[in-house]
């Protein structure tokens, strides 16, 4: 639970050197006979985790390799969603050092304990408050233990058939990773593709990603153009539902299903209608051997010095499948 915190991370001790690092400490265990056991860790108080308090830029020194950027992304709050469709308030940094952890088991074969699925769970079931003492952000108290590591002992143990470890259960699926916009942007006289500063996912090396966009915008002279920004090498399709750009109403006038091989640098153009208008793009990343970012782009579809605005709350979704 301390893995994610500002100092140790922002010095490379914890990302990415937990993967590094555990897999040397977990590949020497077990050539000395030892079944290894590996935990994801519960969350911090996010209620508490300003960005002064996550090392915003300028107040910290990175080592030149690999940089880890102390950017607002690097000390922000995103949302993960529980498959009962609740939705609650993560640490983007603990995300990132339980990714981690989950790939260190499956490349080891070492067993995973997966707390942070139940920690999750906790959240939206008690609230961050009931599993904090008071004046305590990053340790929880004995129920947020008991609703986090004590239920992950709870599956493992029950799963056992045999008196070897062995009898694990497999590492569970990656978790979906939600990011959206805290308030409007907006792309005036130009069709260029541009990233979204606020939504996006970093990724690595020869991962395979399932992406989903969902625009909230208006642009009734400029419409609008809907992209991927990937790391070099990427490739992949990303498809879009909404509005034709000739269509004039809410419930009337031609729709767009299109799709495009990635990457591409002209976007998948929807209309901006006469009304605020909603479109729905979904996609495969194939990663190369290059790690990076994958972000939302957006630009208008026509020049035109009339704003097209995309809303806060528009978002983008990532999900590891490979």
């Amino acid at each position: 639970m301390n893995d994610g915190m500002p100092g140790a991370y922002h010095t490379g001790q914890t990302y990415p050197s937990v993967y590094t690092f555990g897999r040397k400490l977990v590949e020497q265990a077990q050539s000395d006979g030892a079944d290894v056991v590996i935990f994801t860790t519960p969350h911090p108080n996010t209620n508490f985790m300003t960005d002064s308090m996550w090392v915003t830029p300028g107040t910290s020194s990175y080592p030149s390799n690999p940089p880890i950027p102390a950017d607002n992304k690097a000390g922000s709050t995103v949302q993960y969603v529980n498959a009962d469709g609740t939705s609650v308030p993560a640490s983007y940094r603990h995300v990132r050092v339980n990714e981690s952890l989950r790939r260190l088991a499956a490349d080891t074969g070492a067993i995973l304990l997966d707390a942070e699925k139940y920690w999750f769970k906790a959240v939206a079931k008690y609230g961050l408050g009931a599993l904090f003492d008071t004046n305590e952000y990053a340790h929880p108290n004995l129920l947020g233990h008991q609703q986090s590591y004590w239920l992950a002992i709870d599956e493992f143990v029950n799963s056992l058939n045999t008196a070897s470890l062995a009898a694990a259960p497999k590492p569970v699926p990656y978790s979906p990773l939600v990011t959206y916009r805290v308030d409007a942007t907006t792309r005036t006289s130009s069709t260029t593709l541009a990233a979204d500063s606020q939504l996006g996912v970093d990724v690595g090396a020869n991962q395979v990603w399932e992406v989903e966009i969902g625009a909230y915008y208006t642009g009734t002279t400029g419409d609008l153009r809907i992209g991927l920004a990937l790391p070099s090498g990427a490739s992949g399709r990303l498809g879009v539902t909404g509005f034709a750009t000739n269509a004039t109403g809410v419930e009337s006038g031609p729709s767009t299903h299109r799709s495009v091989a990635l990457p591409d640098t002209y976007g998948l153009p929807v209309g901006g209608n006469d009304a605020d208008a909603f479109a729905l793009a979904r996609g495969i990343v194939r990663v190369g051997s290059t790690s990076g970012s994958i972000k939302p782009q957006w630009s208008q579809d026509t020049s035109s010095s009339s704003a097209t605005t995309i809303y806060r709350d528009s978002y983008f979704k990532a999900t590891r499948i490979a």
